[in-house]
């Protein structure tokens, strides 16, 4: 009944489509702490409704709704129930006479209908109801027992077959089936979590099975007995098969017998409601057991007469099923009715014979669930009557030991299982083998709970059975030794274990399996270790420790007999030796107990010491190349057992002696074995996986005892001692060691000088600290450890010197493995802990480590700027800096050294005794202090001050900001000296500003205004939260929609003083929150307010409020910056500021918000690209979002659109972006691919894109166009490093290459360099490859072609590279001369010479070049090339080019005004070539170039004159008026007449302008100089 699943009942896609909306709403509404009625009565709305007079109607939605509404009214815990119950009531009230509306595109299971899943969940939800509410609990079982009744009265009197077997019979079993689940909660919990759509778990926890009240109980077992009666079940039977015969479509019927289903739902139903009563309580018990026993003896008939069957596969019908399901419910029913102990024999052996019974290959299978319940029904009457416990231990101790037939056929048919594929044979097999298993453990536990009871009676209960079981061990001759065997061992150890809590159990099981262990050797000892093993782990403390002993015991005897002169016995041990290791290594696993693993991980260090000694003294009694090798594989199988052991520990801190010395001789032979070394081969990998786990949890190599341990420790306690070593092999260990430390001559003097003993130690420590890294890079801080030691510090060898150069190695490794970590928020606040560290180091009183710390601290600021700009480190720096002056200054603790805590660190710092000392120590430290605030100024100036201010402001905050403080005080002086240039300081030079007093130049004035408006804002938002604090009726939500409405109002009204205060405000209460997140509705508000206002101040009162957010709640940088990015491209698809449409050149777009925010963007982005992979991502999103891939031409493009404008106003924003997307490209913050790729594209097409238009001057002031020539010197700049970035494999691998077949690759071995002698195993050098994979053909033929595409590609980037560095060197020039025309070196720009200079020098200068730029631009846009010849007057390869250019193909740039001269030539005109017939359609031209057209430049030409005539008459007659001379003069040129037709029509259309043109023309109506000789033209023009 686990098949019961609530599916759409509706089916069909609408179907499945409701039900699933159904079921989310109805648990939607459950989670609402008070859901309101109008809201469910929707759900309600969409059931059936009935009266007294007309049935109900159960359509497939009807039905789905019905149980969505259930769902609700469980899962809200009754909520809004007295109005619900009643209609569900009424509902199986009147299911009797219900008119059901099947689907006819349902998808049900094979065995269920419509009506008996409605049924069933209906009925299983509302005994649940029931279970919950105990005041309706009567009323809900009544109702479903009207309903059983009713439905048993309708099967027996009714004659409709149909009706039958369509409604009465599903609804029969729906309710029964629902009943016996409820009495069983892992079948309920299913069916719970798949009706409600809840995890089992969820659904087990709200489980509760329903206890039937007494009468309720007789009067369905009357029920049941009615629906059990042969006559009924035959009469059904017969019915069924006639209405089967005489329907050639039987759709909705789904079985073909009704008496077998039907009774074991009524067999169910009745085992439910019995079975938590008392059996002496029931008046009817006998009556029950009356039926019981017929049913039974009836079924076991029928199984009976199936022996006859013969079929060969193990199928078996539904019918079989059936019958099977019914004998074990009636066996269940009989155990709890049994009320004697005459009763309980007779059903013993009852029990007995059914369990042992014998038939077909086919029934053997099926009937292994009867099998199944006897045994539990066994465990189950000795608990029940103890006067049996005996007999049904006997039982099952035969049925395991005989062994049973049962076992012996399961055994035989999973040995001889045939099938069409081996896929299917290794499934039935599969099954064979876990019915197999299953049986076999369900007879061991019941012998466990008959042994538990049968204690009761006699205490040597147990003791009698083990000595009885065990001696079959010795006793059994039958042909199934081999599953006797095993079955008595497993009963031992599932004994030993199970009843562990019974005294001398577990040391009486344990006793016999050890004694069978290896004595003779058998296949049967792997089995008794793992037995052994399960003790260990589930038994008494005691079995712990005797298998612990145990398997050290025979590991040590095997392996010294495996020599040769260990005792004999022990090489009977080897054939288990692996079995072993695995059970030690299991028990290391689930071992909580610390002490325990404490124990064993001394055992386990101790045996491999111990092995090795003697691998080593084996080893010096031969010769040979591999001595040490013999006897490495011996020591390798205990590492995964070390792994396991230390995984559930801690790491030592401070071990015992004892431990510390076999630590310490472990990490000796793992450097002798070569067991520690990365990438070697020699080894599995998973030993070298097992050494690095071991080292994470491994104490240091150090000893506090004493300081001279080096010397006596390593002379004489080491396992490998001097005198022990020869002179090769003492020169391997020294080359080796140098070649890991690769050091200096002065460190190859000291190192040729050390003992191996010595060599040993520090390889040992570099192996270990190493491996500790490269597990865990937080636990570098153990390396200096040994630093500090004193014992090597004192050591007179030179061992401090080599410990320096092994931190100094390590420290290079874990920065490498720091930088392989993904840029997480995790990976900062690790980075940020690693800077605390070494900034405690940089203070300690050893000279020699604070170099170390201050090399390494410079190196990891090196490889992650941003930990300057860090304001963690910061604050740590400053707050160090003021405790040391604090201690400095007081007077107790003068001439004593003593420790210095800094509050919000665990770390303590040693002060040391010396007055000079501590003056140096914190001079030394201020002053680092003051270089890192002056380098992070530098290359994050606004993030470092906004780190300033928050410093000064969190502590002006407390009480102690009242008070002296040495880390203010820094902070203060380096904000004035570092508060760098206002605006108009920075368009000088510095020859000019030496000149200007500070405060002229200095922008302090901004840092101090920032400052107070910090503190203020924060001061009033502290004061609002203190009132919600204070209970005023003042709710936080009030404050925050307070503020983000008045800074909505600031923002409607424009007022800027009232806007920035506000935009502080908001932020401060940001600032002030403790929730882990921002509220995203404050969040939101200042970042998308500024934008909406978009002025110049609001954007600046934005970023200082970014800044303060972001320099103290760090944690929120990733959120802002996603509301950053859409408040950007909100202006994007609004079309403000830089991304203005280009309608009309004399329209300035209002681009300086947007300059500001770039500026402010591109700051952030060399903070982020060193931590932030995400916030990575987003930037790359948006300038996806804000670059075109295309370049324009005019107004259209094929390709998408750049939205920047091409206004010379938006230069500063659009090289800014520009510029950021050169650093993504460029650096390694994402990888190469598509992405990057795209990104590339996007950046030279945004750059040519604004060039593609005519050559505009600005209209800015001097600073802000100093700012737009900077902007594009930077991205100059960068565009002229993008040469070493053109790299063919980044574009190569965007081309998946095919992938090769297994094993078409071949790696030649790698070269592994060893010495000889006993360490034969360790590695003198780093493993190198000596030979590289081989590729297949098509691999190679790919690999070509890629090359050969990445050739083209870096050909043609590189030339738009060129291009793109001539256009903006020559942009440079020609705002260079407008914003200084008389080149006057103090207002010369930085930058600007290089591009000069490179424009004169080293950009190529030949026609041929010029040429292919031209065609290139020409691809990517005609109206670029065009333009060309603007930017470049002086060229005239370029005027040339695209001359002849536009003369073949002038289509592309017919709308562009500037290339009308490109094709109205001399040479085009007197050739009368068919570009000219392109003039019909040419855009408009100013009407001076157009009257320019009929002068004596252009030889007369109809369709020039027809264009020219087109266009003036374009022209308004008011511009006409300004060109009244010149329109005169071209009446004498214009042979053709165009100009004097337009000036009949023009004169004709105004007065004003006819008496222009009369007065000029009787003006110039002579053509000599003396009015002589009149005009024939002009007169012929004044006539008309």
């Amino acid at each position: 009944f686990t098949s019961y699943k609530m599916t759409s009942i509706s089916g069909g896609s609408p179907g499945v489509f409701f039900s699933e909306t159904v079921g989310h709403l109805a648990r939607s509404l459950a989670q609402i702490d008070d859901p309101p009625w109008n809201k469910v009565e929707r759900l309600l709305r969409l059931c059936p409704s009935h009266s007294s007079s007309d049935p109900l109607i159960l359509t497939c939605r009807g039905q789905d709704a019905i149980l969505g509404l259930l769902i609700f009214l469980r899962e809200s815990k009754l909520k809004h129930k007295n109005r619900l119950v009643p209609y569900f009531l009424n509902v199986v009230n009147a299911l009797p006479l219900a008119q059901w509306v099947p689907s006819s595109s349902a998808t049900l299971k094979p065995d269920q209908s419509s009506c008996q899943q409605f049924v069933f969940h209906l009925v299983t939800m509302l005994l649940q109801v029931a279970t919950l509410d105990i005041s309706m609990q009567e009323e809900i079982l009544l109702s479903l027992l009207r309903l059983l009744q009713s439905l048993t009265e309708t099967a027996v009197e009714e004659t409709s077959a149909s009706k039958v077997f369509q409604v009465v019979v599903p609804s029969l079993l729906g309710l029964c089936g629902a009943i016996g689940v409820s009495g069983n909660k892992e079948l309920l919990t299913n069916v719970l979590s798949d009706v409600t759509g809840v995890s089992r778990k969820q659904a087990g926890d709200t489980v509760v099975l329903l206890k039937w009240r007494m009468d309720l109980v007789e009067s369905v077992f009357k029920e049941v007995m009615r629906l059990t009666e042969r006559d009924l079940l035959a009469k059904l039977d017969l019915q069924l098969t006639e209405y089967l015969t005489n329907h050639a479509l039987p759709v909705t019927i789904l079985y073909k017998s009704v008496s077998g289903i039907l009774t074991v739902n009524a067999l169910l139903m009745l085992k439910a409601v019995i079975q938590f009563q008392d059996v002496h309580a029931i008046s009817c018990a006998g009556t029950v057991q009356a039926l019981v026993r017929g049913l039974l003896s009836s079924c076991r008939s029928e199984l009976h007469l199936e022996r006859s069957g013969k079929g060969a596969e193990l199928s078996v019908s539904q019918q079989l099923k059936r019958k099977v399901q019914a004998v074990c419910v009636c066996i269940e029913i009989e155990v709890w009715a049994t009320t004697n102990e005459a009763d309980a024999v007779g059903l013993h052996q009852t029990l007995s014979s059914l369990l042992n019974s014998v038939g077909g290959k086919r029934l053997d299978y099926a009937h292994s669930p009867l099998r199944s319940a006897c045994i539990q029904q066994l465990g189950q009457l000795a608990e029940m009557w103890p006067a049996v416990a005996g007999e049904v231990v006997q039982t099952l101790q035969t049925f395991l030991t005989s062994p049973s037939y049962v076992l012996q056929r399961l055994k035989q048919l999973s040995g001889s299982v045939t099938g069409e594929s081996a896929k299917a044979v290794a499934e039935k097999k599969a099954a064979l083998d876990a019915k197999f298993v299953e049986l076999r453990n369900e007879a061991i536990d019941n012998v466990c709970r008959a042994l538990r009871v049968g204690l009761k009676t006699n205490g040597d209960f147990v003791q009698a059975f083990l000595v009885s079981i065990g001696n079959k061990l010795y006793t059994t001759h039958s042909r199934d030794q081999q599953m006797t065997s095993s079955n008595i061992l497993i009963t031992l150890g599932r004994v030993g274990c199970t009843l562990s809590d019974t005294p001398g159990a577990a040391s009486s099981a344990l006793a016999l399996l050890q004694q069978k262990l290896c004595k003779p050797p058998s296949s049967f000892d792997t089995l008794i270790v793992d037995q052994m093993v399960q003790m260990a782990v589930k038994a008494e403390e005691t079995s712990w420790f005797q298998v612990v002993d145990e398997f050290t015991r025979m590991s040590m005897e095997a392996v010294t007999a495996g020599y040769g002169y260990g005792p004999a016995h022990g090489l009977d041990y080897k054939s288990c030796s692996r079995a072993i290791m695995s059970g030690l290594e299991y028990i290391a696993r689930h071992t909580s107990d610390q002490n325990k693993l404490q124990e064993l991980l001394l055992r386990v260090l101790e045996l491999f010491i111990n092995l090795a000694l003697e691998g080593k003294k084996a080893g010096d009694q031969t010769s040979g190349p591999t001595k040490a090798s013999s006897s490495a594989f011996n020591l390798g199988l205990l590492l995964p057992v070390l792994s396991a052991t230390v995984h559930q520990m801690q790491v030592i801190a401070q071990p015992k002696l004892r431990l510390l010395k076999l630590f310490r001789d472990f990490w000796l032979y793992c450097v002798v074995m070569g067991f520690a070394v990365e990438g070697s081969k020699l080894w599995p990998a998973e030993w070298l996986s097992a050494v690095r786990d071991v080292a994470a949890k491994s104490p240091s190599l150090l000893s506090a005892g004493s300081e001279q341990y080096l010397g006596r420790d390593l002379m004489y306690g080491s396992a490998l001692r001097n005198d022990n070593v020869t002179a090769a092999e003492l020169t391997d260990l020294r080359s080796n060691l140098l070649d890991l430390l690769s050091g200096s001559a002065d460190l190859i003097a000291v190192v040729n000088k050390l003992t191996a003993a010595q060599c040993t130690y520090l390889m040992s420590a570099y192996r270990l600290e190493s491996l500790r890294v490269s597990a865990d890079t937080k636990s570098f801080k153990y390396v200096f450890l040994y630093l500090e030691d004193k014992g090597i510090q004192k050591d007179k060898a030179g061992m401090g010197q080599c410990m320096h150069a092994v931190a100094d190695k390590i420290f290079q490794q874990f920065v490498s493995l720091l930088e392989q970590k993904p840029r997480t928020r995790q990976t900062e606040l690790e980075l940020e802990s690693h800077a605390h560290f070494l900034v405690f180091q940089f203070n300690n009183l050893h000279k020699r480590i604070q170099r170390a710390a201050d090399q390494y601290l410079s190196t990891l600021v090196g490889k992650f700027p941003h930990l300057l700009w860090s304001g963690s480190v910061l604050t740590l720096m400053l707050d160090v800096l003021h405790a040391m002056s604090q201690s400095l200054e007081d007077k107790a603790k003068k001439r004593q050294a003593h420790e210095i805590s800094v509050p919000g660190t665990a770390l303590k710092l040693v002060f040391p005794e010396d007055d000079s000392a501590r003056e140096r120590l914190v001079l030394d430290f201020a002053a680092r202090c003051g270089e890192v605030i002056q380098e992070a100024v530098k290359w994050a100036p606004n993030q470092s001050r906004s780190l300033l201010q928050e410093y000064i402001a969190r502590l002006e905050l407390n009480i102690g900001g009242l008070q002296h403080h040495t880390g203010i005080c820094l902070a203060t002086e380096c904000a004035v000296k570092y508060a760098g240039l206002n605006h108009l300081a920075q368009a000088q030079k510095a020859s000019v500003l030496e000149k200007l007093p500070e405060c002229l130049k200095q922008d302090t004035s901004q840092f101090i205004s920032k400052l107070m408006l910090r503190t203020r804002c924060l001061g009033e938002v502290i004061g609002m939260k203190s009132l919600v604090s204070s209970d005023s009726g003042i709710s936080a939500k009030c404050i925050t929609q307070r503020l983000i409405s008045q800074l909505d109002e600031a923002m409607v009204a424009g007022a800027t003083e009232q806007f920035t205060v506000s935009m502080f405000r908001a932020t401060a209460l940001l600032v002030a929150t403790e929730a882990d997140a921002p509220n995203p509705e404050l969040l939101r508000a200042i970042c998308f307010m500024p934008m909406k206002l978009f002025t110049e101040t609001a954007m600046q009162s934005a970023t200082a409020c970014w800044e303060w957010l972001v320099s103290v709640k760090p944690e929120f940088e990733l959120q802002l910056l996603c509301c950053i990015v859409d408040s950007w491209l909100w202006t994007v698809n609004h079309q403000l500021g830089a991304f203005s449409p280009d309608v009309d050149d004399s329209l300035v777009p209002n681009t300086q918000p947007h300059n500001i925010l770039t500026k402010f963007l591109v700051e952030r982005y060399d903070v982020a690209k060193y931590k932030s992979a995400d916030q990575v991502e987003l930037y790359c999103h948006l300038l996806h979002c804000s670059l075109g891939v295309g370049v324009r031409s005019g107004n259209r493009s094929k390709l998408i659109q750049a939205p920047i404008s091409r206004h010379v106003s938006a230069v500063q924003t659009r090289f800014r972006l520009l510029q950021l997307g050169l650093s993504i490209v460029q650096g390694d913050s994402i990888p190469d691919g598509v992405s990057k790729t795209l990104l590339r594209e996007r950046v030279y097409s945004t750059a040519f894109d604004y060039f593609s238009v005519a050559p505009l001057w600005p209209v800015s002031e001097s600073h802000a166009l100093r700012e737009d020539i900077l902007s594009l010197i930077k991205f100059w700049q960068a565009m002229q490093s993008e040469k070493r970035h053109l790299k063919a494999p980044m574009f190569t691998g965007l081309l998946a290459p095919p992938q090769a077949e297994a094993g078409s690759t071949a790696v030649s071995p790698q070269r592994i360099m060893v010495s000889e002698g006993w360490m034969n195993t360790m590695v003198l050098s780093y493993p190198r490859h000596s030979g590289i994979a081989e590729k297949t053909i098509s691999e190679q033929a790919h690999s070509i072609k890629s090359e050969v595409r990445g050739a083209e590609l870096i050909k043609l980037y590189s030339k738009k590279r060129t291009l793109i560095l001539a256009l903006v060197a020559n942009e440079v020039e020609r705002l260079s001369t407008l914003y200084n025309p008389l080149g006057l070196p103090d207002q010369a720009i930085d930058g600007e010479e290089v591009v000069l200079q490179w424009r004169s020098t080293s950009f190529p200068q030949s026609e041929r070049i010029w040429k292919e730029f031209v065609r290139l631009a020409w691809q990517m846009s005609p109206h670029l090339a065009v333009h060309m010849a603007a930017r470049f007057p002086n060229v005239d390869a370029v005027k040339n080019e695209v001359t002849a250019i536009v003369s073949v193909h002038p289509g592309p740039v017919s709308d562009v005004v500037e290339a009308l001269r490109f094709v109205v030539t001399d040479q085009n005109i007197n050739r009368e070539t068919p570009a000219l017939t392109h003039l019909l359609c040419w855009c408009s031209v100013p009407f001076i170039i157009a009257l320019s057209l009929f002068s004596t430049r252009y030889p007369p030409h109809p369709l020039l004159g027809y264009y020219a005539a087109r266009v003036l008459r374009t022209c308004s007659l008011q511009e006409v008026l300004f060109y009244i001379p010149q329109l005169v003069q071209c009446v004498r040129y214009d042979k053709l007449g165009f100009v004097s037709e337009y000036i009949e029509k023009a004169a004709g259309q105004s007065q004003m302008l006819a008496h222009q043109l009369l007065w000029n023309m009787k003006t110039n109506i002579y053509t000599d100089d003396d009015a002589q000789v009149k005009d024939g033209k002009a007169t012929t023009v004044c006539g008309l």
